[in-house]
């Protein structure tokens, strides 16, 4: 699910960059301090669901949860998914830092 580093061209990654920090801009204004431990669960849910691999044929499948979180969290689905997506990169390198914004853009905008 993850696009992987040097598979985007320069403009790319920069678009999906400023698209996600506009979109992490929008949500980090629209998010009450009651909401942060609500978003931090979520997060925290989409980086453990998404560690779970289900073997399909000769590739894998896993969840996601972004449809559910969007749906719970709105627009503070931005901030919520840039971190799980930053941990996942940092921790597991599942896509990679320079593909960061495209990602949660293609997992966060839908």
């Amino acid at each position: 699910m993850h696009i992987a580093e040097g598979a985007l061209t320069g403009p790319v990654i920069l678009a999906g960059a400023a698209l996600a920090g506009a979109g992490m801009a929008v949500g980090l204004r629209k998010m009450n301090y009651d909401r942060i431990p609500q978003v931090a669960v979520l997060s925290s849910a989409f980086f453990v669901a998404s560690l779970v691999h289900v073997p399909l044929g000769l590739t894998s499948a896993h969840l996601i949860l972004n449809g559910l979180c969007g749906i719970i969290l709105g627009w503070s689905i931005f901030p919520a998914l840039f971190v799980a997506i930053l941990l996942q990169a940092i921790l597991f390198g599942f896509g990679g830092i320079t593909t960061l914004g495209v990602n949660t853009v293609v997992m966060a905008l839908p």
